[in-house]
């Protein structure tokens, strides 16, 4: 899937669900603010409620009021004009500085990414501080985000068992 196609699915009588793309990519998030912002401006008297993904859209809707197919005609003419839009003329964007304890209890990954990438602990530290991030998305707890793009250096696989319980403030 590229930036200028998008998977558009009918999940029953009220739902319709937008892939966005497959790759998770600045120019990806950027192209979900883009689509997000135009059909809630757009469609917002057809659609009860959106709720973006980090790749997709899931589109709301009642079917007393407008069809599946009506719907999915409108947004796939809607997905090109979308793209044209320029996103910091919808948002500024703002910049915060994130705290980060690395190693220790807060920051038990630290080894582990290091001797996954080869590098020392100092240099992981180093190449995940030197740059700015991008909030993808909230995630479903409270606080969590997604930020983007890592440094394919320390870009190291998910664990195969997620942690239960993570400390606040923890960045993995």
């Amino acid at each position: 899937m590229s930036s200028h196609e998008v998977r558009i699915l009918s999940s029953g009588g009220y739902l319709i669900h937008v892939d966005v793309c497959r790759d998770i990519t600045l120019e990806c998030v950027r192209s979900m603010h883009k689509l997000y912002y135009t059909l809630r401006k757009e469609l917002s008297q057809l659609i009860k409620e959106l709720v973006t993904g980090v790749t997709s859209i899931a589109l709301f809707y009642d079917p007393r009021i407008v069809s599946s197919n009506e719907l999915v005609k409108k947004v796939k003419e809607l997905w090109a004009w979308s793209q044209q839009i320029d996103l910091n003329e919808i948002h500024k964007p703002r910049s915060f500085t994130i705290p980060v304890a690395y190693g220790g209890e807060l920051g038990p990954d630290l080894p582990s990414v290091a001797s996954w990438a080869g590098l020392r602990e100092e240099e992981v530290i180093e190449l995940h501080t030197s740059r700015k991030y991008t909030c993808y998305t909230l995630g479903f707890t409270p606080g969590f985000l997604y930020l983007g793009e890592v440094d394919s250096r320390i870009a190291a696989p998910r664990l195969e068992t997620p942690r239960v319980k993570i400390p606040a403030g923890s960045v993995g």
